[in-house]
C-alpha cells in the first residue's frame, strides 16, 4: 500500500480551519464513514480492501481533512496524473509536460451538511494545489455543478455515447477466437499499447491546436482571442499503464469479492494493422461495461472494437455498454452513425476544472480549454 500519509507535511490552516494530509488511522476511518454512499454492493470490509488495493496500485494518492476547531467535519482525496498543455498562441506547435491533480470521494458526515464545509474545503484545496505548482485540479461532479463552479471550477463537456444491448444486434465480428488480425488486451500486454496510445494523445492535441491557431489567424485583433471564443491554452490528461492497471485491478476485485465467474482477463482489443484500439472495464457496481479510452483509425476498426465490447458486456449479463465522447478527431460522427447510435449528455461525472497555466500563474486563468476527456480521466 503505497500511501503518503507517515509525515504529514503539508498543512494549510486559516482562522479556525485546518487542512491537511490524513494519517493512515483518519484514511480508514473516513472510508468506513463513506461507505453507505459509495460501498455498495460490497461489505464494509470488502470496501476497505478495496481502497487498500486501490492504494498498492497507484502513486501520488493523498487522503485530505479539513478540522474545524480540531474535529474533522470533511475529506477527500487526490491524486497526481501526469497531464500536458499547450499555448494556441505559440508559432509551432509545443506540448508541455506538468503534473495535475484530481479531487475524488469528497465526504461531509451528515451531522455536519450544510454548514459549509465542503465549500471551505475545496476552496482551501484549490489554494494548495496552485501553491504546489499544478498545472490543473479536475473533479467529477455528481452534484449540482455550481456547487463547485463557486469553487473556481469550470465545466466541461459531459457528452456519453450508450448503447442500449437490448437493441443492438449479434454479429459476426464479436468472436475473437482464431483471429490474427486483432490483439485482445490483458495484464501481459497493455503497457506497450498505452505507450503508443500516449503518442496519438500528442496528435490529438496537435490537431486542436491546429483548429484554433487556424482561427486566431484569421482574426483582426489577435489580442481579443480570448472574447472571440478561441482558447488561450489547452490542457488534459495522459493515459498511463498505472491508470490501466488499476481500472484491472478494480475489475478483479470487485469479481473476486462479489464472486463473479470468471473473473475477467481481457480490458480491451487493438486491432493489429492500423494500431486502432480501445480500453474498457467490467463495471459490475452499475453492471455496466465502461469503455475508457478509444481511438479508431476507420468506421470499421470503430465498429469491431465496439462489437467486441458488447460481447465482453454480454458474457456478463450486463445492459450497456457506454462511453465518453470529446471533442476531438479520434472519433468521428459518422462512426457513431455506422453503428446507428448518437450522443446523449450525461446526468452525472460532470467534468470540472481549474488551471493555473503559465504554470504558477498568479490567478485562476478561466481561458483554457479541457481536452481528451474521456473516461480514464475519472478518479
Amino acid at each position: 500500500m503505497q500511501e503518503q500519509t507517515d509525515t504529514v507535511t503539508t498543512t494549510t490552516t486559516t482562522p479556525q480551519y485546518t487542512l491537511r494530509q490524513a494519517t493512515d488511522d483518519e484514511f480508514k476511518q473516513n472510508t468506513f464513514d463513506s461507505y453507505p454512499q459509495w460501498g455498495k454492493p460490497l461489505t464494509p470490509e470488502q470496501y476497505w480492501g478495496r481502497e487498500v488495493v486501490s492504494k498498492a496500485v497507484v502513486t501520488n494518492h493523498r487522503p485530505w481533512v479539513l478540522l474545524y476547531d480540531g474535529k474533522t467535519v470533511s475529506s477527500c482525496e487526490t491524486y497526481g496524473e501526469n497531464s500536458a498543455y499547450c499555448y494556441i498562441d505559440d508559432d509551432q506547435f509545443t506540448m508541455h509536460r506538468g503534473r495535475s491533480e484530481s479531487v475524488a470521494s469528497v465526504f461531509v458526515s451528515e451531522k455536519y451538511r450544510g454548514k459549509g464545509y465542503a465549500s471551505i474545503m475545496m476552496n482551501m484545496l484549490r489554494e494548495q494545489c496552485q501553491r504546489e505548482g499544478a498545472i490543473f485540479v479536475d473533479l467529477y461532479s455528481d452534484i449540482n455543478p455550481q456547487f463547485y463552479a463557486k469553487c473556481g471550477w469550470t465545466e466541461y463537456s459531459r457528452q456519453s455515447v450508450i448503447i442500449d444491448l437490448s437493441q443492438y444486434p449479434a454479429t459476426a465480428t464479436a468472436t475473437a477466437t482464431d483471429r490474427t488480425d486483432i490483439t485482445m488486451i490483458d495484464s501481459s500486454n497493455y503497457v506497450p499499447i498505452v505507450h503508443m496510445e500516449i503518442e496519438k494523445t500528442t496528435l490529438v492535441f496537435k490537431e486542436r491546436w491546429q483548429h484554433f491557431r487556424q482561427q486566431l489567424n484569421q482574426q483582426q485583433h489577435p489580442d481579443n482571442n480570448a472574447a472571440d471564443g478561441i482558447p488561450t491554452h489547452l490542457f488534459g490528461k495522459l493515459l498511463t499503464p498505472e491508470r490501466v492497471a488499476w481500472h484491472m485491478s478494480q475489475v478483479q476485485l470487485y469479481s473476486q469479492s462479489l464472486q463473479i465467474q470468471p473473473v475477467p482477463t481481457c480490458f480491451g482489443v487493438k486491432i493489429n494493422a492500423t494500431d486502432s484500439s480501445m480500453f474498457w472495464f467490467q463495471d459490475f457496481r452499475d453492471r455496466e461495461l465502461y469503455i475508457f479510452h478509444l481511438t479508431a483509425a476507420n468506421k470499421e476498426d470503430f465498429k469491431t472494437m465496439i462489437d467486441l465490447a458488447v460481447a465482453e458486456a454480454r458474457k456478463y449479463g450486463f445492459n450497456e455498454v457506454k462511453f465518453w465522447y470529446n471533442d476531438s478527431d479520434k472519433i468521428k460522427p459518422e462512426y457513431l452513425e455506422h453503428i446507428g447510435q448518437k450522443i446523449v449528455i450525461r446526468d452525472g461525472s460532470v467534468p470540472m476544472a481549474v488551471d493555473w497555466i503559465p504554470p504558477n500563474a498568479p490567478s485562476i486563468s478561466g481561458k483554457g480549454m479541457f481536452i481528451n476527456i474521456e473516461k480514464f480521466v475519472w478518479v
